[in-house]
Formats: C-alpha cells, sequence, structure tokens
C-alpha cells in the first residue's frame, strides 16, 4: 500500500512547548496552542487515509520539504510529524522510519510531500 499527502509545515521544534505557570511557582510544560491547531488539522486532512496502512508493520515517510528559508534544518520538523501524522492514521510511530528525500525553499509555499508505504518485503522481529 502507497498513500501520497501534502501537509503544511509542523510548527518548529522550538515552538512545540508551552509553559503553565503555577500558582505556588514554578512551571511545568505542556503542547503549545500552535501544535494542537496542527495536530487538528493533519487529522482532519488525513481522515480519509486512515486505516490504509497496517499498524504493527515497518512503514517509511518518504518526505520533499519546501522550506520558507535555507536555514530551517528539515530534521527538526520529524518528531511533530510524525506526533500528528501516525495518530491520525492509526499507527503507532515505533514502527515508522522517516526518509529526508529532498527540498526546496519556498517562501510562498512552505510544507511537505509525504509518500507514506508498508516496508513488506522484510518481517518485523524483537519486542513490542
Amino acid at each position: 500500500m502507497n498513500i501520497e499527502f501534502q501537509l503544511p509545515l509542523p510548527p518548529s521544534k522550538n515552538k512545540r512547548r508551552a509553559m503553565i505557570r503555577l500558582t505556588g511557582g514554578g512551571a511545568v510544560p505542556t503542547v503549545s496552542s500552535a501544535v494542537k491547531i496542527y495536530r487538528h488539522r493533519v487529522a482532519m486532512e488525513l481522515l480519509s487515509y486512515r486505516g490504509k496502512l497496517k499498524d504493527g508493520v515497518k512503514i517509511v515517510f518518504d518526505c520533499v520539504w519546501r522550506k520558507k528559508n535555507g536555514n530551517q534544518d528539515s530534521s527538526n520538523f520529524h518528531d511533530e510529524l510524525l506526533d500528528a501524522v501516525c495518530p491520525a492514521l492509526g499507527i503507532n510511530d515505533k514502527w515508522v522510519l522517516i526518509r529526508d528525500q529532498d527540498f526546496t525553499v519556498e517562501p510562498r509555499n512552505p510544507g511537505v510531500t509525504v509518500t507514506a508505504w508498508e516496508l513488506t518485503a522484510i518481517k518485523n522481529q524483537g519486542g513490542r
């Protein structure tokens, strides 16, 4: 099974967390509102793909990035891409391998094209 989809760029690594101040002092980290909005948008966009890939099978995400500028590091987007896409598709991210295939700098059209496919030639071995 092969599926391809386009998504906006995830929030950068530096914008994934927010701090909640406690009344007695101190603070605790939480997910930022930008991340919550992104995850909701991804879930809505990928609704029709849910269940197309098998959970528990090795899956490859081949990514072509369209970055806002040349200073952005594509690997900083990986964690949030997995955290948003995998629940939307109904798969566990521990079985997913992300491969960056290419990138371009497109300030007016940032995003990522993902081709997701099951790596069926290799059987999963080991623990859960």
